[in-house]
């Protein structure tokens, strides 16, 4: 493909004027393969090189690097010299804002051109459709959001970014730095749901990992575009658990249609509320690639999508191959946090905690029973474990609660928050502080070996 003589000029009069001034901010940004020739290309990788490293990229600074870097004939080197002193000769300050964004353009085509063929070039490498298809469209999106990356950023940087942060709290005290979650007392602890952070609700089965995240994601939903990706329910099990949660009816009740006017009533009102809501869900992502495709997709469409809820993980899969689950668990995790970093907001994922917990005692669960990998610990910002004591003691003075243990806590303390579980209706709700405290006492002294009773035989 031949090149117009307006991209040779244009890179001409950038290059010639960066070796005379120091390099503009914008054009740190640029690439050397974004130029159209290896003369170019080589040119700009030595004032870029001499830039970062703390020098001058003077005309004869370059050329000595270039000299070291890429050495030639003394005939060639002789017009590669010439050529630079015509370059300064030639070059022109004005309008170099837009000769820099020109050039960039130019190369962000070019590499998009080459993830195009990339793209199309892998598709043949996967044994289904979808798996081509899905990782083309990653391939393609990654492009798309490369340019959202961060570089290097300096102390400073970090240090206004910080004051600017302080002072928005400052103004705002009695605002959550995160996004609320709908439970009052969770909140002062983990400060609501913060973007970039990846969460872990983690427990045993049937302890309410899925309930209090689609409890959260219900009320998220009010505001903001709220991705829930799930492989574990229909359409008909999902809807029936967010009627039961919003309107309060009991699942057991719409299982058999048998309702009173007043459940019927409530189920009419639940029915508009989760209509109108802003949940979309994913029923068929299997891996975070496939995530990641659909979520920037909704990002980009709508522009309003605050939370991403992955239910649970132990159903993906890594987008690479992998001989062993635990390297395919740090994938996911790492994944998912990457995401959460790029697009700026909390992704909470479910986990399920390993068998050994209820051999135990004390079931409550441990950083240390997170199945799988230690990379779910790791990647995690917030680690909450789910835990209801009547499932194992069903006489428990704690009948009807449940507890969300902040077992890690990034950015601020751990604690149990107390929670009422109503399990008819699908939902966790707020618990008495107070009426906790004493049913929890009372659960541990029964636990209690009575003294005396092991020589009573």
């Amino acid at each position: 493909m031949s090149v117009s003589e307006t991209v040779i000029s244009r890179e001409q009069c950038l290059l010639g004027v960066l070796l005379m001034k120091d390099m503009p901010e914008a054009a740190e940004c640029l690439k050397a393969n974004w130029f159209s020739s290896a003369e170019h290309q080589q040119i700009f990788e030595g004032v870029l090189a001499l830039k970062r490293n703390g020098g001058d990229h003077t005309l004869f600074a370059v050329q000595d690097w270039l000299d070291t870097e890429y050495p030639l004939d003394p005939d060639r080197a002789g017009l590669r010299s010439a050529y630079l002193i015509e370059l300064v000769q030639n070059s022109v300050s004005m309008g170099l804002a837009s000769v820099i964004k020109a050039i960039a353009d130019q190369g962000q085509r070019k590499e998009f051109r080459a993830a195009l063929l990339a793209a199309a070039g892998e598709m043949d490498g996967h044994e289904s459709y979808a798996d081509a298809m899905s990782m083309a469209l990653s391939r393609l999106d990654s492009m798309v959001m490369e340019g959202a990356q961060r570089g290097l950023i300096s102390a400073r940087e970090i240090a206004e970014i910080g004051v600017k942060w302080l002072d928005e709290r400052m103004s705002n005290p009695d605002s959550l730095p995160g996004i609320p979650s709908g439970f009052d007392d969770l909140d002062e602890v983990i400060y609501g749901l913060k973007a970039g952070e990846l969460i872990t609700i983690a427990g045993a089965t049937a302890m309410g990992k899925t309930t209090i995240a689609s409890n959260i994601a219900e009320h998220v939903a009010k505001d903001r575009r709220v991705l829930v990706v799930t492989r574990e329910m229909g359409e008909s099990q999902i809807a029936i658990r967010h009627f039961a949660s919003v309107g309060k009816v009991p699942m057991p009740s719409m299982q058999t249609g048998r309702m009173t006017d007043s459940e019927y009533d409530s189920l009419k009102y639940a029915v508009g509320v989760v209509a109108q809501s802003h949940l979309v869900y994913d029923l068929d992502s299997g891996t975070v690639n496939q995530i990641a495709l659909r979520a920037r997709q909704l990002q980009r469409k709508h522009g309003d999508l605050g939370l991403i809820v992955v239910d649970h993980i132990g159903l993906l899969e890594s987008d690479r191959k992998r001989d062993a689950r635990h390297l395919e668990v740090s994938d996911i995790t790492r994944g998912l946090k990457q995401l959460s970093r790029e697009l700026k907001l909390p992704v909470i994922q479910l986990v399920q905690v390993s068998r050994g917990v209820t051999d135990r005692a004390n079931k409550r669960p441990t950083l240390s029973d997170l199945s799988e990998s230690s990379s779910i610990e790791k990647d995690s910002d917030v680690v909450i474990a789910m835990y209801r004591d009547d499932y194992y003691h069903p006489d428990s003075p704690m009948k009807g609660m449940g507890e969300a243990i902040v077992l890690k806590n990034r950015m601020g303390p751990c604690k149990t928050v107390p929670l009422v579980f109503r399990g008819e209706i699908n939902r966790f709700d707020q618990a008495d502080k107070g009426e906790y405290a004493r049913a929890k006492s009372i659960a541990e002294e029964s636990k209690q070996p009575r003294k005396g009773a092991s020589n009573a035989l």
